[in-house]
């Protein structure tokens, strides 16, 4: 693939994972990963063949060429969690991304709303319930664990050696890590004014994470129910 000096400008979208498909994982019946890259490749590839209708030159792309969390947040669509993935206010971490390389003049997006980092400071959430202690219970570092990780950013890195490993004893993908999200929510009004707040202040983060669990949100679901329904 070349990549012509006039692609100066790229449009990044988002797919979203079934919600509640992945309050199954880690179990081999969770498909919304799966599903939303199987979407995403399709999405990419219409939106480009448009752009290209309008005359100008466009290149998709799915998890190839560049790196999509960190373009991701430089296209405003959200934050980078404690469990390095991508934190968007609208589905938090249940979304896949795919971007388009082109031509065409478009304005640059302002940064998601801050917060997320915040809160995430707070919670450790992932962290407490990751089997394998991948993920960071720590501060944010410029340093990451091994070869696996590209220091040099101020973020939390997970263990990828550890995560890989728990993911080949499972033989099936984990997730937990996004079941688990205190962002990881359906639609609703009642999360939206908790959002509200989490955008506007940290001085409610510990009494939200505390609320999070007592009402059981991120707890594994019940298969045989699942089936038996």
């Amino acid at each position: 693939v070349v990549l012509p000096k006039s692609h100066k400008y790229m449009i990044v979208m988002t797919v979203p994972m079934d919600y509640e498909e992945t309050m199954y994982t880690p179990t081999a019946m969770v498909a919304s990963g799966g599903m939303a890259y199987s979407r995403m490749h399709l999405l990419a590839g219409s939106v480009a063949e448009f752009i290209r209708g309008l005359g100008y030159s466009a290149i998709p792309s799915g998890n190839d060429i560049g790196m999509n969390v960190p373009i991701a947040i430089q296209a405003g669509l959200g934050h980078l969690g404690r469990h390095g993935r991508l934190i968007t206010w609208e589905h938090g971490p249940l979304v896949r991304f795919m971007k388009i390389f082109t031509d065409l003049p478009l304005p640059q997006s302002p940064q998601a709303p801050g917060g997320i980092i915040e809160f995430c400071e707070t919670c450790k959430k992932c962290a407490r319930h990751c089997p394998p202690g991948a993920l960071p219970m720590g501060e944010r570092t410029w340093e990451g664990h091994d070869s696996c990780n590209a220091s040099g950013a101020i973020k939390w890195y997970t263990d990828a050696g550890k995560c890989l490993d728990y993911w080949n004893e499972l033989g099936s993908a984990c997730s937990i890590c996004f079941r688990v999200c205190s962002f990881t929510k359906k639609p609703g009004v009642l999360h939206d004014i908790v959002k509200w707040f989490i955008r506007n202040t940290t001085l409610l983060n510990g009494f939200f994470v505390w609320t999070d669990d007592l009402l059981g949100y991120g707890k594994i679901g019940d298969t045989e129910r699942f089936w038996e329904s």
